[in-house]
């Protein structure tokens, strides 16, 4: 057998194989002699088919069966045999294959690539400040008092912030939609999250009161008969609620659970504490990535970018289902949508694939004792047994994902340890802590 290699890029090799022709006539008389043995042919008793009735009649599906299984036996030696690890199935190309002659063919393969990678020594970074001020523990005890506010019941016509429950009949061309006429419906007056006109509409009215109301339904709304279409609304005042905020002291401390309001001020100090780590760390992460993707020009295998793409283009699709679209989606167009994720995929994969070279070239691995304590860890926050998550792991193949994941994180700790720091201070930009402290 001769194998030859034609390295068509950096991650495609056609690999030629060549059987010789005694090898080819060998496998055709043994499979004609195990047809012949078994076969059985109108004026023929069976085993005594002449060769040339059964080359006549099946020689094609002989040559069929020869070429496939000299195929299987020979490309995995052949693959071996010049240090190649494939990512995909080949693509076979028949050259050639007759009686008394020799078997050849193409294989083209896909690899990964070989990636030397540059640049991630002495990468310049930024590390902002965790440091949290008292405005910011001020914003959060707000918000949490804006979100933890009460209702009572009010007889007076409805005024800013307070809860309106309404009965709404929608009509569109004269057809009532049933998708948008709903009974004890909440609007917020001031919110302005309904459809537009609403929160101005409902100011000033009180219990009973009625009123149409204009206004176009968004070109996203799920019923796609009215979506985008100009609508009249019946409208009903059912019940009036106003808000009613908490004093921020200790009891509303206790309410959240916190010894006293100092408790409360420390719990929301540390949690915007950790977030601005998170934060901090995850800008780091994204931006050693986009330099070394930058620094470093290479293909990424086509089955890796389709395998990619269409597991983004499926989660978009059940976002969309579950009504929590991502709003950069609205309005493309498939084709759109597929260059929008093919897109994603490839600066994700190219990421993967820099963070395994790194790995691979300073020997980072991840031990057993490593991944199980991950496991544990993981474990202990669903509040169930290692062994269980262990074994549920195991099952599903997700251990391969959660040492990637212990291998990503020891290959930026590396990166982070060997770049140069650049200190810079708190920004609006960083994100405010959780607002459930309590």
């Amino acid at each position: 057998m001769k194998v030859s290699v034609e390295h068509l890029s950096q991650i495609k090799k056609k690999i030629t194989v060549n059987i010789p022709a005694e090898d080819v006539d060998k496998e055709i008389k043994d499979t004609y002699r195990r047809l012949q043995a078994n076969v059985a042919v109108d004026g023929f008793r069976k085993g005594k088919v002449p060769l040339a009735v059964l080359k006549k009649r099946f020689g094609g599906d002989v040559l069929d069966e020869v070429s496939t299984k000299l195929m299987e036996e020979s490309l995995p030696e052949a693959i071996t045999s010049e240090g190649l690890m494939p990512i995909a199935a080949p693509k076979i190309s028949i050259r050639s294959i007759e009686e008394e002659g020799p078997f050849t063919y193409d294989a083209t393969i896909e690899v990964k690539p070989d990636i030397d990678v540059q640049g991630y020594e002495g990468i310049v970074l930024e590390r902002y400040a965790d440091d949290v001020a008292d405005e910011e523990i001020k914003t959060v005890l707000e918000d949490l008092r804006e979100k933890h506010a009460q209702y009572k019941d009010v007889d007076r016509a409805a005024g800013e912030d307070d809860l309106v429950f309404v009965d709404l009949k929608c009509f569109v061309d004269g057809v009532e939609a049933k998708s948008l006429s709903l009974t004890d419906f909440p609007i917020t007056v001031g919110e302005g999250r309904f459809l537009p006109g609403f929160p101005e509409a409902i100011k000033g009215m009180n219990i009973g009161e009625e009123k149409d109301v204009q206004s176009t339904i968004p070109k996203n709304f799920h019923d796609r008969s009215v979506a985008g279409k100009d609508a009249n609304f019946h409208m009903t005042i059912k019940l009036i609620k106003e808000k009613v905020l908490s004093d921020i002291n200790d009891e509303f401390a206790k309410d959240l659970e916190c010894s006293d309001l100092e408790d409360l001020r420390g719990k929301i100090r540390d949690n915007i504490r950790e977030s601005k780590k998170t934060y901090g760390r995850d800008r780091q992460r994204a931006e050693i990535l986009d330099q070394l993707i930058r620094a470093n020009t290479f293909d990424v295998p086509e089955s890796f970018l389709e395998k990619q793409t269409q597991y983004f283009l499926k989660r978009a699709e059940d976002k969309k289902r579950s009504g929590n679209p991502d709003p950069e989606d609205m309005g493309l167009s498939p084709e759109d949508m597929r260059w929008k994720y093919r897109r994603l995929a490839e600066v994700k994969l190219k990421g993967d694939l820099i963070l395994d070279a790194i790995a691979e070239k300073e020997g980072i691995e991840v031990s057993d004792e490593e991944l199980d304590c991950k496991i544990a860890e993981i474990a202990e926050s669903r509040g169930e047994a290692k062994e269980a998550i262990g074994a549920e792991f195991e099952r599903q193949g997700l251990k391969d994902f959660v040492k990637k994941h212990i291998q990503d994180e020891k290959v930026f700790d590396f990166v982070i340890s060997k770049a140069t720091i650049k200190e810079v201070s708190n920004t609006d930009e960083q994100p405010k802590a959780d607002e459930e402290n309590g």
